[in-house]
């Protein structure tokens, strides 16, 4: 098992081919309608076989590859990738208040940024309820502009909030989605005990509880970024 590897930039901000949004609006942001997860802790019986990473447990299996992103300036661990046949799941977990969802204002924020920005943001209704599909500037390889498909998904839960972003195949492919929606309905949230102001982020810790050593800071929700260090996982 390897757990540090360095992706470059380049490589992390690298531009999908292009394909097509569906032009679909999307209903109000509703709950799934059965009881498959996300799950938090309190509702679970045991980890299983799931990669303990402190706040959230992440299902893993050999067909998958999961690496987790490194923020430098803060010497965190802020996010956890899932990958699998050219598609990627990020997942990030978030303080929320008790009796308050975030998902919907959010969303509205994440379309203006991201029409400010450049990329192109619609609203559509997918099997976590509402979603956000968007087109995000970004850079190929040889050097050339072009659009990165991300297809968000918020999932507001007990004093916390979960955001997933699909990339590659699955941004655009229901099909290619289908492994990696069943990785994020099987994740559990370990929200903890300690206090968080609403939007605050949930850092991560490597498998065994080690946090890495590092100068840290709240990390407020924002647009989605990675750094360029990456921990693999295998």
């Amino acid at each position: 098992m390897s757990w540090f590897s360095r992706r470059s930039r380049d490589e992390s901000d690298e531009a999908d081919t292009p394909s097509e949004v569906p032009d679909s609006p999307a209903d109000a942001g509703e709950p799934p309608a059965d009881d498959a997860g996300p799950w938090d802790v309190a509702d679970v019986a045991s980890r299983g076989t799931r990669l303990d990473l402190g706040a959230l447990w992440v299902p893993v299996s050999e067909t998958l590859t999961v690496r987790l992103d490194w923020e430098k300036k803060a010497g965190k661990l802020v996010a956890v990738n899932v990958a699998r046949d050219g598609s990627n799941l990020r997942l990030q977990v978030f303080a929320a208040p008790k009796s308050a969802r975030l998902w919907d204002a959010i969303r509205s924020e994440m379309v203006d940024s991201i029409i400010a920005g450049g990329g192109t943001a619609e609203e559509d209704q997918g099997p976590f309820g509402g979603e956000l599909r968007a087109k995000l500037p970004a850079t190929t390889r040889d050097g050339r502009t072009g659009k990165r498909a991300v297809r968000f998904v918020g999932i507001d839960g007990p004093r916390w909030f979960l955001r997933a972003e699909f990339t590659g195949k699955a941004a655009t492919n229901p099909q290619a989605a289908q492994p990696l929606e069943s990785v994020l309905r099987d994740v559990v949230v370990d929200r903890g005990t300690d206090a968080h102001p609403p939007r605050e982020l949930l850092y991560l810790t490597l498998p065994g509880g080690s946090p890495p050593q590092g100068p840290a800071g709240p990390q407020p929700l924002t647009m989605p970024g990675r750094g360029p260090e990456i921990a693999e996982v295998r």
